[in-house]
């Protein structure tokens, strides 16, 4: 198992094309506990950057752009890049940011709301604090999952090794008694 596992790993640049990672990153995004982490992730990724950007006196999009380069999930970085684009094309940020799921929705209506009050960049640092809240409590569920499965698995282990030992001492016993 360690052997397929290492080979798998120093493989992947074989086997992990560009089209099998962007189906994978989005076969993570659908899965529940796992792919909401993801997406809080990257959401406050993204909200932070362009927040930053546009701070420091850049525009949205190069904001935008620095964002696709940043983010970790393709799928995502996906939908950045065709959200950059109508942009680009004069559509409204933050309907655009809603629509096409970079943001989670309440983190998109953070994003509209500070657009809508004249304050985009206040309103991507609310979103970008609001998605790093909302990450932390996805991974403490996480954790919570985690731990009991985390505990099956040693006591498996630990009675494979106890069985082993009583059934070595009986096919000792057994094997004396002849």
């Amino acid at each position: 198992v360690v052997a397929v596992v290492l080979v798998a790993v120093f493989t992947r640049g074989v086997w992990l094309t560009s089209g099998r990672r962007r189906w994978l990153d989005r076969v993570v995004l659908r899965v529940p506990v796992v792919g909401g982490l993801v997406s809080y992730s990257n959401a406050a990724l993204v909200t932070d950057i362009l927040a930053t950007m546009i701070e420091g006196g850049s525009d949205l999009l190069d904001g935008l752009t620095q964002a696709h380069e940043v983010v970790t999930n393709r799928e995502i970085g996906g939908r950045l890049a065709s959200a950059r684009a109508r942009v680009r094309e004069g559509e409204e940020a933050g309907a655009v940011l809603a629509e096409s799921g970079v943001l989670p929705r309440m983190a998109s209506t953070i994003v509209r709301a500070g657009l809508a009050g004249g304050d985009l960049s206040g309103g991507l640092r609310r979103a970008s604090r609001f998605c790093l809240v909302r990450q932390e409590a996805m991974g403490e569920r996480v954790l919570t999952l985690l731990e009991p499965a985390v505990l099956v698995v040693m006591a498996g282990a630990v009675g494979w090794v106890a069985y082993s030992l009583i059934a070595g001492m009986l096919a000792i016993t057994n094997a004396g008694g002849l």
